[in-house]
């Protein structure tokens, strides 16, 4: 998981070490390290550093882990070289269909 800038300044080392089959990003951890937090730009940082990790897994045959937030998210970075999609997290499943119900429920009465 690169969660660095650390990490990143070192991708060619680690993702040489033998016995490494996949990376992912963790942007969440990554993103305050970058000081992107809250700013305009965060989602096109994180995504450049996104691209960078495919790329460089590429070079190296490995295969990439993105977690995303929404279906098209899944398909951009598909498209891109990522082959493993890890949708959303439980927390925002759980929202999401607790919120739909609520909604159809409360839209009967």
């Amino acid at each position: 998981m690169f969660e660095s800038q650390q990490a990143f300044d070192h991708i060619d080392e680690i993702m040489s070490v033998p016995g490494i089959h996949a990376v992912a990003l963790g942007p969440s951890d990554l993103a305050p390290e970058l000081g992107g937090v809250g700013t305009p730009d965060q989602a096109k940082v994180i995504d450049d550093y996104r691209t960078w990790l495919i790329e460089a897994a590429q070079r190296h045959g490995l295969d990439v882990s993105m977690l995303v937030g929404s279906i098209e998210q899944g398909e951009q970075w598909i498209r891109a070289g990522a082959k493993i999609i890890c949708y959303s997290s439980e927390v925002d499943i759980l929202r999401r269909g607790m919120t739909e119900a609520a909604t159809r429920l409360h839209a009967t009465e």
